[in-house]
C-alpha cells in the first residue's frame, strides 16, 4: 500500500510538472528567506561548549563583563631596548583615536609612581624581616653584608625606566596587555578587529627589529572561525566536485549528475531554513554536518534514478518506468531514510544543547533530502532515456565490481561468512585499547600562531596565557581566597585587586615594619617610600581598577595563570586538584573542555544505544519479521566493533566531536543492508542477482557518503580532520560487510535454512 500510493504520486508529479515544479521553488524561496533572517553562523569552539553548564555561564559571564578576560596579548621578542621601544610604539598607535572603538587602552608597564609610593605595603617584607631580624637591626647587632643581603631579595637597590615594562628575567621577551573593546562572543567584528591589532603589532615590531605575535582568547577565538570557515569551504567544493564527477563516471550521462544535484542542493537549502527555525544558528559541529550532507542526501537519488534506468531498460516507457521505479525501490529508500533520521533524532534525548542541535539539524536533513528527492526527481528525469540513440552502456560498477562480488559470494558463501565474522571479532577485540584525546589543543588548527605563542609564554615567562577565573563579590573575598591559593605549585601566578590591596591587617604589619626599616632603606638607596597610611580601594589608580573590577563594580575577578600547560592532562589535573579544596568557582576553558569531552562521551554512548534501539523497532516493523530484523542489524554491529578494533590498533584517538558522530554511522550504516535485504526479499531472486543490481547503488551510495566525510580529512582543523577519518572509516566498513557478510548470511538462512524472511501472514 505504501509503495503504491508513492508510486501513484510520483506519476502525477511527473504529468504535472509545472505544478510540481512552482510548489517545489515556492518552498524552496520560503526558506532562503527564513536562513537569511533568522539563521546565526559561530564557528568557534565556544559556540559547542554546554551552555547549560554553570563554569560556561561564568566564562560567558567574565567574558561580557571583565574586559581583563579579554585581553590581547602582544609577545615581543628581541633585544632588551628594542622590545621596550616597541611596545612604547603599539601603545601610541592602539591608543590613537583611529582604534577608539577597537581597543579601549594599552597596558605596557607597571604603575611606576603608585608602586614606588606604596611599595613597601604591596611586598610581603614580612617574610623577610622577622621580629628577630628587626630586634638585631634596631640594636646594631645585625651586619650590613647580611641586611644588604635580606635587601637583595627586594630588587635592585636601583631601578630603571625598564624595570616597570613587562619584561621576562632575562629581559630578552616582553608582553604587551591590549584591552580590546570587543569579545570572543562579538562574532560579527572579531575577526576584522583582531586583524587590524595583529597588523599594527606586526608592523612595529618589524620596523624595531623584532620579532612579535598576538595572543589570547579573542586571538585563539579569530583563529579558529578563520581556519573552520576555510576548511568548510574546501571540504565543500572537493566533496561537491567529486560526488558530481563519481555520478558522470556510474551513469555515462553528462544530465544525470545535474539531476542528482538538483534535489540534493534543495534539500540542503531546505534543511538551513528548518535550522534557522528550530536551532537558529550554524555551530562547527552543525555545519560539518551539512558538508557530511551532500554525501548522505545524494544517495536518495542515486537509489531512485538506478531504479528509474533500470525501468527505461525494459521498454523505455517514461511514465511506467517513473511508476514501477518509485514502487520498485520506494520501500528501501524510505525506510533507510526513516531509519537514518532516526538514529540522528536520538541524539535528542542528550542533556547537552550542542548534540541536541546536532540531532534536530542531522534529522531534518535527511527528512529535507528526502523529500526533495521525491518531489525535483520526476519531474527533472527526461522522458526518454537516450533520445534515440543506443542503449546506456552497462554501469562499470556493476560490470566489474558487484556481479564479480555477488557471483563470488554465491559461490563461496560459507567462506564468507567464517571470514568477514572472524575479521570483525578478532578486529573488535582491540577495541578496549581506544583512548580519548584529553588536549583540546591538539584539535586545533597545526601551525597557529596563536596557539604557538602560548608555549613561548610558558618557556619565557614561566607561565601560560590560558588560565582560570574566579568571580569574587568583594575585595575580601579575595583576598582570603588569594592568600590561600599562594604556594600552590601547580600556580604561576595570581592576577587580583589584592595584589594592590592586601588585606589590612596584613598592611598594618608592612607599615610597622617599613617605619623600622625606613632609615636604611635611605642609606641603602632602596627608592620604596614609607606610605603614612593604609591603602583603601579610592587609593588604587583607576587603570588599575578597571583590570579586575566588573563594568558595574559589584565584582571582581581572580586570575590564576599555571605554571605548565594545563592542556595537557596531566598538568590540569594536578592544578585542579590544588584549588578544588579551596574553591569550586574556577572556571577557563581548560575546564570547560574536560566537561565537553565528558558530556559528549557520556551522551555520544546513550544516543548510540538509543539509535539502535529505535533502528532495530522500524526494521522490525518494517520488515515485519523479527528475523529480518536482527539479520539486518549484524553487519552494522560487526561494522562498528570493527571501526573501534582498528581505531585502537592505530591510536584513533576518540575526541568531543567525531565521538559524538558514532550515532550518525549507526543511522548512516544501517542503509545498506535495509537495501539489500528488501531488494532480496521483495524480487525473491538469487543473491548474486541483488548484489548486482542494488550493489551497484549502494556501492556508489558509499562513495558519495565517503567522499563528503573524506573531505573533512584535508582540513587543518585536526578536530574536522579526525572527524573525516572515523565517519570515512565507518561508512566503508558498514559497506564492506553488508555486501559480504549480509548477503551471504541472507542466502544461508533462506536457501539452507530454509527460515521465512517475508512479512507476516506472506508465504
Amino acid at each position: 500500500m505504501k509503495r503504491k500510493t508513492l508510486a501513484d504520486l510520483a506519476l502525477w508529479e511527473a504529468k504535472n510538472r509545472k505544478k510540481t515544479a512552482v510548489l517545489g521553488i515556492t518552498m524552496t524561496a520560503i526558506m532562503i528567506i527564513l536562513t537569511a533572517l533568522f539563521l546565526r553562523v559561530e564557528f568557534t569552539f565556544s559556540s559547542i561548549m554546554p551552555a547549560n553548564g554553570e563554569k560556561v555561564q561564568d566564562l560567558n559571564r567574565i567574558i561580557d563583563e571583565f574586559p581583563q578576560a579579554s585581553t590581547i596579548i602582544a609577545v615581543i621578542e628581541g633585544e632588551e631596548e628594542q622590545i621596550v621601544k616597541a611596545a612604547k610604539e603599539m601603545k601610541i598607535a592602539l591608543e590613537n583615536e583611529e582604534f577608539e572603538q577597537i581597543v579601549s587602552s594599552v597596558d605596557i608597564s607597571l604603575e611606576k609612581d603608585f608602586l614606588l609610593k606604596n611599595g613597601i605595603l604591596l611586598e610581603p617584607i614580612e617574610e623577610l624581616f622577622s621580629d628577630e631580624i628587626l630586634k638585631s637591626l634596631t640594636s646594631g647587632e645585625i651586619e650590613t653584608a647580611a641586611f644588604e643581603e635580606i635587601l637583595s631579595t627586594l630588587g635592585d637597590t636601583e631601578f630603571s625606566e625598564n624595570d616597570f615594562f613587562y619584561l621576562n628575567k632575562q629581559k630578552d621577551a616582553g608582553l604587551v596587555f591590549i584591552h580590546p573593546t570587543f569579545t570572543a562572543n562579538d562574532i560579527m567584528v572579531l575577526k576584522p578587529y583582531v586583524l587590524k591589532i595583529d597588523k599594527v603589532v606586526l608592523d612595529i615590531a618589524e620596523a624595531n627589529g623584532v620579532v612579535a605575535g598576538i595572543t589570547g582568547m579573542n586571538v585563539v577565538a579569530k583563529d579558529e572561525a578563520v581556519t573552520s570557515e576555510q576548511g568548510l569551504v574546501v571540504s565543500t567544493l572537493i566533496a561537491f566536485i567529486l560526488i558530481i564527477l563519481l555520478l558522470a563516471i556510474n551513469f555515462r550521462k553528462k544530465s544525470f549528475p545535474v539531476i542528482a544535484a538538483i534535489p540534493l542542493i534543495v534539500g540542503i537549502i531546505w534543511t538551513l531554513g528548518l535550522t534557522a527555525i528550530f536551532v537558529n544558528r550554524l555551530n562547527l559541529m552543525t555545519a560539518m554536518y551539512m558538508i557530511a550532507l551532500m554525501g548522505i542526501g545524494i544517495d536518495f537519488s542515486i537509489h531512485f534514478i538506478t531504479a528509474w534506468i533500470q525501468e527505461m531498460e525494459k521498454d523505455d516507457n517514461f511514465y511506467d518506468a517513473i511508476y514501477n521505479g518509485t514502487k520498485r525501490s520506494s520501500a528501501g529508500i524510505i525506510t533507510g531514510g526513516v531509519t537514518s533520521a532516526a538514529a540522528f533524532f536520538a541524539l535528542t534525548i542528550s542533556s547537552s544543547p550542542l548534540v541536541k542541535e546536532l540531532g534536530v539539524v542531522a534529522g531534518l536533513g535527511i527528512l529535507c533530502e528526502l523529500l526533495a528527492a521525491f518531489i525535483f526527481l520526476p519531474i527533472l528525469l527526461p522522458k526518454k532515456l537516450n533520445k534515440g540513440s543506443k542503449k546506456i552502456k552497462p554501469a562499470l560498477f556493476e560490470k566489474y565490481v558487484t556481479g564479480p562480488i555477488g557471483i563470488f559470494v554465491a559461490k563461496n558463501t560459507y567462506l564468507t561468512i567464517f571470514f568477514m565474522l572472524a575479521v570483525g571479532v578478532a578486529l573488535s577485540s582491540f577495541a578496549g585499547k581506544i583512548s580519548i584525546q584529553t588536549n583540546i589543543m591538539e584539535m586545533e588548527a597545526k601551525g597557529l600562531k596563536s596557539i604557538e605563542l602560548q608555549d613561548r609564554m610558558v618557556e619565557k615567562f614561566g607561565q601560560s596565557p590560558d588560565g582560570l577565573f574566579i568571580i569574587s563579590d568583594s575585595v575580601e573575598n579575595t583576598q582570603e581566597i588569594v592568600s590561600k591559593l599562594k604556594g600552590i605549585d601547580e600556580i604561576g601566578s595570581i592576577d587580583s585587586i589584592a595584589t594592590f590591596l592586601p588585606k589590612k591587617s596584613t598592611q598594618e604589619k608592612r607599615l610597622a615594619i617599613g617605619s623600622q626599616i625606613k632609615p636604611y632603606l635611605m642609606n641603602f638607596g632602596i627608592p620604596f617610600e614609607v606610605p603614612s597610611s593604609l591603602l583603601e580601594k579610592e587609593n588604587i589608580p583607576d587603570s588599575i581598577i578597571q583590570q579586575y573590577f566588573s563594568e558595574d563594580g559589584k565584582y571582581n575577578l581572580i586570575t590564576i595563570t599555571p605554571s605548565q600547560n594545563c592542556w595537557e592532562k596531566e598538568n590540569r589535573n594536578k592544578l585542579t586538584a590544588a584549588i578544588d579544596p579551596i574553591t569550586d568557582k574556577a572556571t577557563g576553558l581548560i575546564l570547560i573542555g574536560d566537561q565537553l569531552s565528558a558530556i559528549a562521551g557520556r551522551d555520544g554512548i546513550i544516543a548510540s544505544f538509543a539509535a539502535l534501539f529505535v533502528i532495530f523497532l522500524i526494521l522490525f516493523f518494517n520488515f515485519r519479521n523479527l528475523w529480518t530484523a536482527i539479520l539486518t542489524m549484524l553487519p552494522l554491529l560487526l561494522s562498528i566493533g570493527t571501526l573501534f578494533g582498528i581505531m585502537g590498533l592505530t591510536d584513533l584517538k576518540f575526541d568531543f566531536v567525531n565521538i559524538i558522530s558514532i550515532p550518525l554511522v549507526i543511522g548512516i550504516g544501517i542503509d545498506d543492508a535495509v537495501h539489500l535485504s528488501h531488494r532480496f526479499i521483495s524480487q525473491n531472486e538469487k543473491i548474486e542477482d541483488t548484489v548486482r543490481f542494488i550493489g551497484r547503488a549502494i556501492l556508489l551510495t558509499t562513495l558519495t557518503t565517503a567522499i563528503g566525510f573524506a573531505s573533512f580529512i584535508p582540513s587543518v582543523m585536526r578536530a574536522l580532520s579526525s572527524t573525516g577519518i572515523v565517519l570515512t572509516l565507518a561508512v566503508s566498513l558498514t559497506f564492506i560487510f553488508s555486501i559480504f557478510f549480509h548477503s551471504a548470511v541472507l542466502k544461508v538462512a533462506r536457501d539452507k535454512l530454509k527460515i521465512n524472511l517475508s512479512p507476516w501472514f506472506m508465504k
